[in-house]
């Protein structure tokens, strides 16, 4: 019943690739009786990778107001491997109203991230490149860097966005390093995007140089 107890059954149970522990977990994950527990059962989901995860983890994103449970509800949304457009349609919805509302910034930085895997087109990624040139929180924001690389996609608002973030002197060495690399990831890049590449691949030797002397 303890946490660190929870924590580790969790863990144990994870590794067990068996139907009864499946739809046990999937059973106390819909528990509201104990948050401890249902963040539990959420976390062998999560290490068991199931699609039947899917759903039950969206549901409770919808209704619990419980930080760590909504945490580990998150981690239990499987990859989009398999997935179908209409299923992918409710996990976008899903992460877009958490990046857009939620106040806890590491579900807004792994919604940030997930959307790079789960959205079907550039509408689905515009709230991630809003979210790297306005969200508060610096990891949120390295986040969105991160799964814009994720989504390799090479639309026009993509390039934009990660190249203002590279060449920006202002943002956080963080931002700036995840923008390069989402740049680099969905290279072969536009003249002023390749150029802004360049110039932080520059800084960055110079910086090791200096360190390095």
């Amino acid at each position: 019943t303890g946490q660190a107890e929870l924590e580790v059954l969790a863990a144990v149970l994870g590794r067990v690739r068996d139907p009864i522990v499946e739809q046990t977990a999937l059973r106390y994950a819909i528990d509201r009786t104990n948050p401890l527990r249902r963040a539990a059962a959420l976390d062998i989901l999560d290490a068991l990778d199931t699609p039947h995860a899917r759903p039950v983890a969206l549901d409770v994103l919808d209704e619990s107001r419980d930080v760590n449970v909504r945490r580990a509800a998150l981690r239990a949304v499987p990859e989009p491997q398999g997935a179908s457009q209409d299923e992918a349609q409710r996990v976008v919805e899903s992460l877009t109203q958490i990046l857009a509302n939620d106040t806890d910034p590491e579900l807004r930085r792994r919604s940030a991230v997930m959307l790079g895997t789960w959205a079907r087109n550039q509408q689905d990624l515009q709230p991630v490149i809003n979210h790297l040139v306005g969200d508060s929180s610096v990891d949120v924001r390295a986040g969105a860097a991160f799964g814009l690389e994720l989504s390799r996609s090479r639309d026009s608002a993509v390039l934009n966005a990660l190249t203002r973030t590279v060449l920006n002197g202002g943002e956080d060495p963080l931002v700036r390093e995840n923008a390069w690399k989402a740049l680099g990831a969905i290279s072969p890049l536009p003249l002023e995007a390749a150029k802004a590449y360049q110039a932080f691949q520059q800084e960055r030797d110079a910086l090791g140089e200096a360190g390095g002397g």
